[in-house]
C-alpha cells in the first residue's frame, strides 16, 4: 500500500475494475505516500504535477517507460509566473524529499521546527492556464496549503471527476466541504490529512 493511511483502499474500492484517467497535483516521487501509484500500476492514464526538482526527477525515472503517464515540473496555484518555493528536507527518514515543500509561507512556518527549508523559484500556473486533458475520473490534490485555492479554480463536473482526494490541512476542512457540497459529493473518508469525496 502506498497511501499515508487507508486512502488507497477507499479509492480502489470505489473504482473497482475501472481503468480511467487521473490527475495528481503534488505527486512528489510517485511512490512515497502516493494516492495515485496503485491506479497507475493497474493501467490508468495519468497526469502528474510536481514542482520540486528532486522528486520530479524520481518521477521521470519511475515512469520513463510508461507512455500513459504525462509529467509536469510546475506548480499550480492562484498565480501565473515565477514564485518563491520552500523546498523541505527529509521528513520520514527513509530518503524522501520535499514532502512538505510549499509555496505557502504559513505552511512553511508550521513545519520549519521539524524540517529544514531551502528557498528556490518555481514556475507556477493558474489552473485555467494549465493545458489539461478533458476528463479525470480521479483527482488528487496535495499542494501543501494551496489545496482549497486549486479546488476553487476547478469545475469538477466539467472535468468528469467522480472521486476527489484532497488534503485539508485542518484549517481548510470546512471550506473544502462547502465547495464539495456544490457538486453534491458524498464524503467517503476524512482523516487527519485528507478528504475523499465521490459523486
Amino acid at each position: 500500500m502506498y497511501s499515508q493511511n487507508n486512502e488507497e483502499q477507499v479509492i480502489l474500492s470505489y473504482f473497482g475494475n475501472k481503468i480511467g484517467n487521473l490527475l495528481d497535483i503534488g505527486a512528489n516521487d510517485g511512490i512515497t505516500l502516493s494516492n495515485s501509484r496503485k491506479l497507475i500500476e493497474l493501467g490508468w492514464s495519468a497526469e502528474l504535477i510536481e514542482p520540486a526538482e528532486i522528486p520530479y526527477n524520481k518521477l521521470v525515472e519511475l515512469y520513463k517507460d510508461n507512455k500513459k503517464v504525462k509529467l509536469h515540473n510546475i506548480a499550480i496555484s492562484d498565480f501565473k509566473g515565477e514564485m518563491t518555493f520552500y523546498n523541505s528536507g527529509e521528513h520520514l527518514g527513509n530518503g524522501d524529499s520535499d514532502l512538505l515543500s510549499t509555496l505557502s509561507i504559513t505552511d512553511k512556518q508550521k513545519w520549519e521546527s521539524k524540517t529544514e527549508y531551502k528557498e528556490t523559484k518555481v514556475k507556477s500556473l493558474k489552473w485555467i492556464d494549465f493545458n489539461y486533458w478533458q476528463i479525470y475520473d480521479f483527482i488528487n490534490i496535495d499542494a501543501e496549503g494551496y489545496d482549497l485555492s486549486i479546488l476553487k479554480q476547478m469545475d469538477l463536473i466539467e472535468l468528469g471527476c467522480s472521486c476527489l482526494c484532497i488534503e485539508h490541512n485542518g484549517h481548510q476542512y470546512n471550506d473544502i466541504i462547502r465547495e464539495l457540497k456544490k457538486y453534491n459529493m458524498k464524503t467517503l473518508l476524512v482523516n487527519n490529512e485528507n478528504i475523499i469525496a465521490v459523486i
